[in-house]
């Protein structure tokens, strides 16, 4: 039991760093960008409400033409929201990460004490079930904080995604392209 300790330990003191520079590179990130893509979601969608207003009282478009030109619009907005939100999960990423380890190293201390300690006062056979079924509900509850470190990583993993950077590239480009058009527009509206 102590070499399968030792393993475990030394697997966790070879992956931790790695882990924690992928996050602070990751959180590095998104402290950069997550302003500029906030900016660039709001503008976005700003211009693509403006231009469905624009299609529908200018142009006399039907207000479900207007609502489906505003919806395709928005799809930039969307993408870059989507973005952002991924960029926000990655801020304090190794602080997340650091408290999951301490959490997750004391319970596994103190399912290992409770374990010796168990295993030195014996007991009948109903006694020893018993424990064991506790004991196996503690390793589930362990499963599932593994799991929460995978919904802690999970949404930052985006960011080593290459469509993510193209998509967030697209959809800069697009808003770009959208808040051109929603200033000719209102050029346009204002000195018709």
């Amino acid at each position: 039991m102590e070499n399968q300790e030792a393993s475990t330990t030394q697997s966790l003191a070879k992956i931790l760093p790695k882990l924690m520079g992928f996050a602070r590179v990751a959180e590095s990130l998104a402290n950069r960008f997550k302003g500029t893509v906030l900016f660039g979601t709001a503008s976005g969608a700003l211009a693509a409400a403006w231009l469905a207003y624009f299609t529908h009282g200018v142009w006399h478009f039907s207000a479900a033409w207007a609502l489906a030109v505003g919806v395709v619009l928005a799809v930039p907005a969307l993408i870059s929201g989507w973005c952002w939100s991924v960029l926000d999960d990655a801020v304090g990423l190794p602080q997340r990460i650091a408290e999951w380890m301490r959490r997750a190293t004391d319970y596994a201390g103190e399912t290992r004490e409770r374990f010796q300690d168990k295993k030195e006062t014996g007991g009948g056979r109903f006694k020893d079930l018993w424990q064991l079924g506790g004991l196996t509900l503690e390793l589930a509850f362990m499963g599932g904080d593994a799991r929460d470190l995978l919904g802690i990583l999970g949404g930052t993993l985006a960011l080593t995604n290459p469509i993510f950077l193209f998509a967030l590239a697209g959809s800069a480009v697009a808003i770009g392209i959208l808040d051109l058009g929603a200033f000719v527009a209102g050029l346009f509206y204002l000195f018709r």
